[in-house]
């Protein structure tokens, strides 16, 4: 799983004020990209586990990369309610979907 200090590593935020805002960011997109691909980044317990800090896995750093831009770019966006859709999120998951099916 993506730990919080990840994701603010990855947005350069040293201070703690938007951590729950993160924290909701971080559950959502995950879930979005379980949804999208069928796979589980969770629950390490259930079938068609992957774990996302696996570094040896090509799929796992892709993914693990995938979700983390797609957090800067909805807390980027956290102002502007038009414009919350990242297609290019969506393209990178499909790629990795288990049977070559999207479950989006």
């Amino acid at each position: 799983m993506i730990s919080l200090n990840e994701v603010k590593q990855s947005l350069s935020i040293t201070f703690n004020s938007q951590d729950d805002y993160l924290t909701s960011l971080l559950y959502r997109v995950v879930g979005e990209a379980e949804n999208v691909t069928g796979y589980h980044f969770i629950d390490d317990t259930k079938e068609h586990y992957l774990d996302l800090n696996n570094q040896n896995n090509t799929t796992c750093v892709v993914v693990k990369d995938a979700i983390l831009q797609h957090i800067d770019f909805l807390y980027s966006k956290r102002g502007d309610l038009e414009n919350k859709r990242n297609d290019s999120f969506y393209l990178v998951l499909r790629r990795f979907c288990r049977n070559g099916k999207s479950f989006f």
